[in-house]
């Protein structure tokens, strides 16, 4: 096997000059045709390049001499190897790339194999210092959950800003869903894809839950995706999505505020459930209370929804009246959850929080 060795110099300070050798060996299939190599290596987005060689014929290596060797000044880093093959009209064969770490006053070897290429970034390499571009997202955390929400309907935006905290340049960014809800999340503005950041910079895009059905099983499975923001050369980062879907909605919408009720009285509240679903969702259970001051809201009866028995047929809308009764005064807070519990025709679940003062 012929290998070309080259012999680069990309650092020169008072450490004296880092040499790099480069090995290449090389395509596997053979290509016969190949007549010209050209080497370059580069350090931080600064790139020099060796002129045009032939590669020896029946030789077992060959360094390129030390008057044509590549000088980077003082700098050290992670430097990035191609070498491109010709044939004897110019035209790209193929190509090989590699990585390898050049210290002032060092000697590294790599070996680039043509036909084989690392994942480079594209827009920028690793700094002087070797430190590659690094994602950061925020909101920070594994997963991110949205809640519940009424399927036809869209929650508020959650705002994602995807930050370069790295030593260097990305490549363009791509910001993309995936899994098997993530038809029910979408990306509403996106900032990133195809930008590239600086070291520093940072974007943001914005994700709704939109939910187009509703999980099976009584208890309601969760809507899940995964959100990727990729760039070459750096780590993706991934988020967990999941939000639940119910098909009821509510009139006024929630929280609902009772205001200031004296003492031992009451006021009523009336809320309309309104099945979006497109078929028939139940039998509902009755609404529980939660929350420091749960046993202060109680359901009226003037409610008309049927509880434990009978289903809410689509587009049909039922009325719950819920009654707040505070026993002293200052400010009460609970939560009410409407549900089903029965297994199969599962219309999901909503919670709605509730306040009121007692004077």
């Amino acid at each position: 096997m012929v290998v070309l060795t080259a012999l680069f110099a990309p650092a020169c300070g008072d450490k004296g000059p880092g040499f790099l050798l480069v090995t290449v060996e090389p395509p596997t299939p053979a290509v016969a045709s190949i007549s010209k190599l050209d080497v370059s290596a580069t350090i931080g987005g600064d790139t020099r390049s060796a002129p045009t060689l032939a590669p020896p014929r029946g030789a077992a290596s060959f360094t390129l001499p030390a008057s044509l060797a590549l000088d980077f000044g003082d700098r050290s880093g992670v430097a990035t190897v191609v070498v491109v093959a010709r044939d004897s009209a110019g035209v790209e064969l193929v190509r090989g790339s590699s990585m390898a770490t050049v210290v002032a006053g060092d000697t590294h070897q790599v070996t680039v194999k043509l036909g084989t290429m690392m994942m480079l970034p594209d827009a920028g390499v690793p700094d002087g210092g070797g430190n590659p571009a690094v994602l950061q997202i925020t909101p920070t955390g594994a997963v991110h959950d949205f809640g519940t929400q009424t399927i036809g309907t869209f929650s508020a935006d959650t705002m994602f800003t995807v930050a370069n905290t790295g030593g260097t340049q990305t490549s363009q960014l791509t910001v993309r869903k995936a899994g098997s809800n993530a038809g029910d999340f979408n990306i509403r503005t996106d900032g990133c894809s195809g930008m590239t950041l600086a070291v520093g910079a940072s974007c943001n895009f914005n994700v709704q839950f939109l939910p187009a059905s509703v999980g099976t099983g009584a208890s309601g499975a969760d809507k899940t995706a995964t959100l990727e923001v990729l760039a070459t050369g750096a780590t993706t980062q991934s988020v967990a999505l999941i939000g639940k879907a119910t098909c009821f909605l509510l009139t006024p919408a929630p929280p609902y505020n009772f205001g200031n009720v004296q003492s031992f009285n009451s006021t009523t509240i009336p809320i309309t459930v309104r099945n979006q679903c497109s078929a028939a969702a139940g039998p509902l259970d009755s609404p529980t209370f939660g929350g420091t001051h749960a046993t202060l809201f109680t359901v009226d009866p003037s409610t008309t929804c049927s509880f434990g028995s009978g289903m809410l047929a689509n587009s049909a809308t039922c009325l719950i009246a819920v009654k707040f009764t505070p026993a002293s005064a200052g400010a009460k807070t609970a939560t009410m959850t409407l549900s089903t519990s029965t297994t199969g025709a599962f219309g999901g679940s909503i919670l709605a929080a509730l306040m009121g003062t007692g004077t």
